[in-house]
């Protein structure tokens, strides 16, 4: 080979290193930029804005459905409103029961044990038809 071989070669070889450098630096700067913590929470706050309009988008298309007269909307809908409901009750439920004097605390205990045992009514079908 050639002393002018060897130099192209040579030449093409630091050319190549000098554009996987390149590459490299940019790979890093946008490392640097996507790690740090702002960009994360905005990152973070779009991921999550596109997650709750598709859920609005899901919600208005079920209440459509419902209103359309569809059983299976308006059974996801009797389910949503029972689970909000419930998630309510609870927390009013854990406020009382850790609200008021020890005495209001032990009334509202019993109040409660007493309600478990006449709720649901004896002879009563509950059952989804």
């Amino acid at each position: 080979m050639s002393d002018r071989a060897t130099a192209r070669q040579i030449l093409q070889m630091e050319n190549a290193l000098a554009e996987d450098r390149a590459e490299l630096e940019e790979t890093l700067a946008q490392l640097r930029y996507t790690m740090q913590p702002k960009v994360q929470v905005q990152l973070l706050k779009e991921k999550a804005q596109e997650k709750v309009d598709g859920l609005q988008e899901d919600a208005a298309a079920t209440w459509q459905r419902a209103l359309a007269g569809d059983k299976e909307s308006i059974m996801i809908l009797l389910s949503t409103v029972v689970a909000a409901g419930a998630t309510v009750a609870f927390i009013v439920w854990r406020i009382r029961e850790n609200t008021g004097t020890r005495r209001q605390r032990k009334q509202w205990r019993r109040f409660t044990r007493e309600l478990g045992k006449v709720y649901p009514p004896q002879g009563v079908d509950f059952t989804v038809r």
